[in-house]
């Protein structure tokens, strides 16, 4: 397997006012923003704490996740890691 030198991080981030709470309504899609350094080596998904706090969002703080480039279409499927 080839090693790559590029880094994805996820961020989760909270609005003003906001706590890291479950929602009680079901937010199954949002907008999320890719930012990164300069040289494009590290980049970052931050996802909207609307969705990141609905009690349908896999995915807690220290998971260890595993992301997948699908061959077609553009798509990137992030799921657990086993």
């Amino acid at each position: 397997m080839e090693k790559h030198k590029y880094m994805l991080m996820l961020f989760v981030t909270w609005s003003a006012g906001q706590s890291p709470s479950k929602v009680d309504y079901m937010v199954l899609e949002a907008k999320a923003t890719i930012t990164g350094n300069k040289e494009g080596t590290r980049l970052r998904i931050y996802i909207p704490s609307v969705l990141a706090m609905d009690s349908a969002f896999p995915f807690k703080r220290g998971d260890v996740i595993k992301i997948i480039i699908e061959k077609e279409g553009e798509v990137l499927r992030i799921e657990k890691s086993k």
